[in-house]
């Protein structure tokens, strides 16, 4: 293959990756953000270092799921603690069930946020008190 026809491959499959992601023209139905529930963890549960937590539940969408995220941060600082991603990319409907697991040295009141953002950009964050212990 010559050089101007690998360019014109390349060229044509770059044009497909970007439109992949493209966000359509504003409407209603674009503005309707993810519907996130938590299943797991209870709000106000407590989990030690060596207790694997289950974050689980289901996160929906009118158009179309583009990624989500479980995040632990401590709630007198806000520090991040531990994050995973989750590939949800182009799907109305996903059930999560992820477990994360932190360790800390003493009694710790902590935030889970599950977030989901579709791909119009509108974003649902779920949030969890629970408390870690050592």
């Amino acid at each position: 293959m010559n050089s101007r026809n690998l360019f014109v491959v390349v060229l044509i499959t770059g044009f497909f990756v970007i439109n992949a992601c493209k966000k359509p023209t504003d409407s209603d139905s674009s503005k309707v953000a993810p519907v996130v529930t938590v299943v797991s963890p209870a709000e106000g549960a407590v989990f030690s270092t060596t207790d694997s937590i289950l974050f689980s539940g289901n996160a929906s969408d009118n158009e179309d799921l583009h990624t989500g995220r479980i995040s632990i941060t401590r709630n007198s600082d806000g520090y991040l603690l531990v994050a995973k991603t989750l590939y949800v990319h182009s799907i109305k409907s996903y059930d999560y069930n992820e477990k994360l697991q932190v360790t800390v040295t003493q009694a710790t009141p902590v935030k889970a946020v599950i977030q989901f953002e579709d791909h119009d950009g509108n974003v649902t964050n779920k949030e969890v008190n629970i408390t870690l212990n050592p």
